[in-house]
C-alpha cells in the first residue's frame, strides 16, 4: 500500500512538472509569435498575458489588447481575448471573445456586440499543424457605428472540415449559415423601393467543397496557397418574396483562370433586377433589356434559372456576356 502511495505521489509530481514545463514552453511560443508579428510591422499591445489551469488545462488570457495592421487600416481592440486548451490535447484550441469589442476600418471605429462568440480549432499533430477543423459561432451579434449604421444577425455559424486525404489531398468542406441577417438601413431602403420586404432575411447558407494547392495551416506558407476547385453543393438566400439558390462547380488553372459554371435560380427575378440597378450592377437604361430577356427565359413565370458560366477567361450569365472573369 505504501509503495502504491509513493507511486501515485511520484506520478503526480511528474505530471505537475510536465504542466509547468509545458506552460513555460507555451508562453515562450506565444511571445515569440507576437514578437515576430511586431518585427513584420504589426502593432500588438496588451497589459497582461497569463496562463492558468493547473493541472489539466492551459487557459491563456490577453487583457486590454490592441492589434493593428502595419498601415493601421484595420485596428482591433478588446478588453480580453482567451484561448482554452486541455494540457493532454494540445492540438485542439477554443478561442473566446468578449461581448463587446472595437473594430476600426480605415480609421472608422465600429463596435461589435456579440453573445457567446467563440471558435474551436483542431490541428493534425502528424503534420506541420495542418488545420483539421474550424468552427466559429455566435448568438445575436451587431456591428454598429456612432452615426447609426448597423449590420446584425440573430445567429452565425461557420465550419471548415478537412476531408479524408484518400478522397483528394488538400480538400475541405465549408459551411456558412446566417440566420436573421439585418442589412444596414440605408442599403435596405435603397433595395426595398416599395417598402414590402421584411427588416431581416431568412436563413442564408452556403455549403461548398474546395481543393487547394497546399494544406491550410496558421504558419506562413513557403508559397502562396491557391484555390484549385470550388464546388457549391447548396447556396440559398431568402428575403421576403426574393429567393436565390445556387449550385455548380468551377476549376481554376495554374494562372488562376476559372472554368465551369454555377447554376443560379432566382424567384421574383423582377425585384432582383431592380436591386441590381440600385446597387449599380446594372445601368438603369439597360434594365428593360434585362427584364425582356428574363421574361423570355422564365417563360412568364416568377422563377428563373440561369447558368453563370466561366470560359476562356470570360464570364457570362445566361446569354449575356459579363466581361473578364475574376482571377483566383
Amino acid at each position: 500500500m505504501r509503495r502504491l502511495t509513493y507511486l501515485v505521489l511520484f506520478l503526480g509530481l511528474l505530471y505537475g512538472g510536465y504542466w509547468f514545463i509545458a506552460r513555460a514552453a507555451f508562453l515562450s511560443s506565444v511571445e515569440d509569435g507576437l514578437s515576430q508579428a511586431r518585427d513584420d510591422g504589426w502593432t500588438i499591445a496588451y497589459d497582461d498575458l497569463s496562463v492558468i489551469g493547473f493541472p489539466s488545462r492551459f487557459d491563456a488570457t490577453l487583457s486590454d489588447l490592441r492589434f493593428a495592421t502595419p498601415d493601421e487600416s484595420f485596428i482591433w481592440e478588446a478588453p480580453f481575448f482567451q484561448t482554452l486548451m486541455l494540457s493532454y490535447r494540445p492540438n485542439e484550441v477554443i478561442a473566446v471573445w468578449p461581448e463587446r469589442q472595437t473594430l476600426s476600418f480605415s480609421g472608422i471605429p465600429h463596435t461589435l456586440a456579440a453573445r457567446d462568440l467563440r471558435a474551436s480549432l483542431a490541428f493534425d499533430l502528424s503534420s506541420a499543424l495542418d488545420l483539421a477543423a474550424v468552427t466559429l459561432e455566435s448568438a445575436p451579434l451587431l456591428l454598429s457605428r456612432d452615426d447609426g449604421w448597423s449590420l446584425g444577425a440573430e445567429r452565425l455559424l461557420f465550419a471548415l472540415r478537412d476531408m479524408p486525404a484518400a478522397e483528394r489531398p488538400n480538400s475541405y468542406d465549408i459551411y456558412l449559415g446566417i440566420d436573421g441577417l439585418a442589412p444596414p438601413e440605408p442599403l435596405r431602403a435603397a433595395l426595398d423601393t416599395d417598402g414590402t420586404l421584411p427588416a431581416t432575411l431568412g436563413q442564408s447558407l452556403i455549403d461548398l467543397d474546395i481543393v487547394t494547392t497546399a494544406p491550410l495551416n496558421l504558419r506562413p506558407p513557403s508559397a502562396p496557397v491557391r484555390l484549385q476547385s470550388l464546388s457549391v453543393a447548396r447556396a440559398a438566400m431568402q428575403w421576403g418574396s426574393l429567393q436565390l439558390r445556387a449550385s455548380g462547380s468551377i476549376f481554376i488553372d495554374s494562372r488562376g483562370i476559372p472554368d465551369g459554371r454555377i447554376d443560379l435560380t432566382i424567384r421574383d427575378w423582377d425585384r432582383a433586377i431592380s436591386m441590381a440597378v440600385a446597387l449599380g450592377w446594372v445601368e438603369e437604361g439597360v434594365a428593360p433589356t434585362w427584364r425582356n430577356i428574363a421574361a423570355t427565359l422564365a417563360d412568364g413565370g416568377e422563377e428563373l434559372t440561369l447558368p453563370l458560366a466561366f470560359r476562356n477567361g470570360f464570364m457570362s450569365i445566361g446569354p449575356v456576356p459579363l466581361g473578364p472573369a475574376p482571377r483566383f
